[in-house]
């Protein structure tokens, strides 16, 4: 089986979406039964999407990227919240794998997600405490719409929260690596 780790942090000690996607790794591997595809996105510069062809000089990277994400059968991510979105290196990422007729198609104008039989794993912060209904969540809620919409719905989230609330943090920490120790 072959597992896609992708971080999106541009800190790299003091991240804590690292922290956690690399638990859910290490959880997820811990009889050795996956072939382990890490990329670091805070690395790994994916230029943003040229949309007009002879603009994109990109292709084979294109495919490089579509292929890893094809080939997977267990995605995890790791993502802060930055300015109550994403990072632009995750979202230039996203970019090469949302492609009409191989992740989604359209059926009686309705979009259809293509993408069957993958095991997501979300690792999010962010720096606030944001519930389901707050108007500046805009983090999980886009990953989950977004992926979905390719056809995924085996979506796990773990999330800490507070990151900037002294108090906060450390429980908030604690509690996503036990949610963690759970996994099966």
């Amino acid at each position: 089986m072959k597992l896609l780790h992708i971080d999106s942090s541009s800190a790299i000690q003091a991240s804590v979406t690292r922290k956690l996607s690399d638990e859910i790794v290490k959880k997820l591997n811990k009889n050795g039964e996956y072939t382990i595809l890490y990329i670091d996105l805070d690395k790994e510069t994916i230029p943003h999407l040229r949309l007009n062809k002879e603009d994109n000089k990109n292709t084979s990277l294109d495919e490089k990227i579509l292929n890893q994400f094809l080939d997977s059968d267990t995605i995890v991510l790791g993502v802060p919240m930055y300015n109550l979105g994403i990072p632009s290196s995750l979202k230039a990422w996203i970019d090469r794998i949302v492609v009409p007729g191989v992740t989604f198609h359209h059926e009686n104008n309705v979009p259809v997600g293509l993408i069957k039989n993958k095991k997501m794993y979300l690792a999010l912060s962010s720096g606030g405490i944001y519930g389901d209904n707050d108007k500046h969540e805009h983090q999980e809620s886009y990953l989950k719409s977004l992926f979905s919409f390719l056809g995924i719905s085996d979506i796990s989230i773990i999330r800490a929260d507070g990151m900037s609330i002294p108090d906060y943090r450390h429980d908030s920490i604690k509690e996503a690596l036990e949610e963690i120790n759970k996994i099966t």
